[in-house]
């Protein structure tokens, strides 16, 4: 299915279904291609733009297993797990 066809989800929803913080979620996220960008504009006194995110279901897959598998090879190396 085309990512425009999917269910999109907010980093909220992802959050709370993969048990992280929306700031995790939102860095394991940002960057992925696919994942909109709505701009909401500036906040008062301060030039940062602000984005909703919203992330196709097969964009959160694959985002979920690349994540599941490197905390997977952490724990094998006996480093800390995010």
């Amino acid at each position: 299915m085309r990512p425009a066809l999917e269910q999109h989800f907010t980093v909220a929803q992802l959050a709370e279904m993969w048990g992280l913080s929306p700031g995790v979620v939102t860095t394991l996220v940002r960057d992925e291609e696919d994942v909109m960008r709505v701009n909401i504009g500036r906040v008062l006194n301060r030039a940062k733009k602000r984005f909703h995110l919203r992330i196709p279901e097969s964009v959160a897959i694959r985002v979920h297993e690349n994540w599941s598998r490197r905390q997977g090879e952490r724990k094998l190396r006996g480093g800390p797990v995010e």
